[in-house]
């Protein structure tokens, strides 16, 4: 079966989170992530990127941490629970202009574990 691809046009940077992006990452760190003694214990970048339709509700949330050969488990597992954070952060986005589609995307180092 073949998946047919879909392309959506977007105009970047018409969309924040209403208290800004330094409450959202704190948010997440504070909130949705639960560390465990198997978690690497060193800093890392994250970057996410989620997907708005018009009505600003979330679509679709990617993350990932980069180089991919170092993106462990643990990684894996933490970056799962940040997401769980921003699909539950309905009604507290913004947008600039009136489009179909939005996109927002951010990194953040993650916090020592100890």
């Amino acid at each position: 079966m073949h998946k047919e691809k879909k392309k959506h046009e977007v105009k970047l940077k018409q969309i924040t989170f209403t208290d800004g992006k330094n409450v959202l990452v704190d948010y997440l760190k504070k909130e949705y992530y639960k560390p465990g003694p198997s978690d690497d214990d060193y800093p890392y970048r994250v970057f996410f990127f989620i997907f708005f339709d018009s009505r600003l509700k979330n679509k679709e949330d990617r993350g990932c941490v980069l180089p991919l050969n170092q993106y462990t488990e643990s990684k894996k597992k933490r970056v799962k629970q940040y997401i769980t954070g921003l699909q539950k952060t309905k009604n507290r986005w913004k947008k600039k202009s009136s489009q179909k589609w939005y996109e927002y995307s951010f990194s953040f180092v993650t916090d020592e574990y100890n």
